[in-house]
Parts: C-alpha cells; structure tokens; sequence
C-alpha cells in the first residue's frame, strides 16, 4: 500500500512504471503465499483438532483470505492510476488531497489489522478496528455524494470522476477486509 500511496503522487512516469511494477510483483507474492498457507491449513485441518483449534484454523482461513484481498485492492488502486495517466485524466487538487485523506484513513485501518495480528486473541482492539472502519465508511459516503454533485456541475472531466470513484471506493473495500481480519482474531476469542 506504501508503493500505491507513492505512487498516486508520482509525477514522473518512469518512476511510476517502476512503483507499478513492484505493486504487482507484491500482489503475485501475495497470492503465492496465500496458496501456500491454506495448503498449510488445509494439512492442518485434516488432523485431529479441539474444537477451539479447529474454530482457529477457520479464522485464520478467513484472515488469509481477506489479506490476500487487500492485496487485490491495492493493485486495482495502482491500475486505476494508471488509467488514469494513459488516458490524461486530470484530478483538480481537491480530489487529490481527498485520495490522500483516504490513503490516511486506509493506513489506520492497516496499522490496526497488522496490530489485532501480533496480539493475544483475548487482546484484540476490536472497538478501535470498528471506528476506523466507520470512519473510512463515513469518509467514502461523504466523497460519492460530493462526487455526484461535482458530476453534475461539471467541475471535472467525467473519465476522471469515474476513475476517482474507483480509487476511493477501492480504499473502502480494504478497509472492509482490515476489519474482517480483526472480527475473525476477536471470533477465536469469543
């Protein structure tokens, strides 16, 4: 998400072209390793389990999954992007510093994941996952209805408000994935 974040301010397209080469290089990795980690589960599934280590495995199913998807996310971003600078697409600089305002929501999200991740399941800051989740729901609400009206008004092109949509509605559905890793570590708690 770093490259992505970079590479949305990138005004040079060969450094561009380079960031967009290592964010899919990385969304490969991501799948590679979630093939890799499910088989592991998979194995792990297959023998004898308590009933709290089987409810674990499935968690952690769902938390591979819903990493690998941020991973998806973040690419469909940096694709965007690049529509985006193929087709001329000009951002006034109040869609630019709404992308930027959400890319420092989608960071909390993805500090708060990664944080739920490295703690005892019993420890899991759930309440805090859910506000930010909210706040990035909030804060994607409040830039579609704006988005609508700057439509309507004509501010900007109507390739470039498709395309700004894209971007922030993607950085909605990480944070939708961010908070479903953290409900699946709270659910091994329960």
């Amino acid at each position: 998400f770093s490259y992505t974040k970079q590479a949305f301010n990138e005004t040079n397209d060969k450094s561009f072209n380079k960031l967009f080469d290592k964010i899919s290089q990385r969304e490969d990795e991501s799948d590679d390793m979630e093939i890799e980690i499910a088989n592991f589960l998979t194995s792990v599934s297959e023998t004898r389990l308590s009933t709290e280590n089987s409810e674990r495995v499935r968690a952690y199913f769902k938390m591979v999954s819903d990493i690998e998807s941020v991973g998806d996310s973040t690419l469909n971003l940096a694709k965007a992007m690049k529509r985006k600078r193929e087709q001329k697409a000009w951002f006034p600089q109040e869609l630019r510093d709404n992308i930027n305002k959400m890319f420092e929501h989608v960071d909390q999200a993805l500090d708060m994941m990664h944080e739920n991740t490295k703690m005892e399941f019993s420890e899991v800051r759930i309440k805090k996952a859910w506000e930010i989740e909210r706040e990035i729901n909030d804060y994607r609400t409040a830039l579609k209805t704006e988005h609508l009206a700057n439509v309507e008004e004509n501010k900007y092109k109507y390739q470039a408000g498709i395309i700004y949509n894209d971007m922030f509605s993607e950085c909605e559905k990480i944070g939708d994935y961010c908070i479903n890793v953290s409900e699946a570590i709270n659910e091994i708690k329960e």
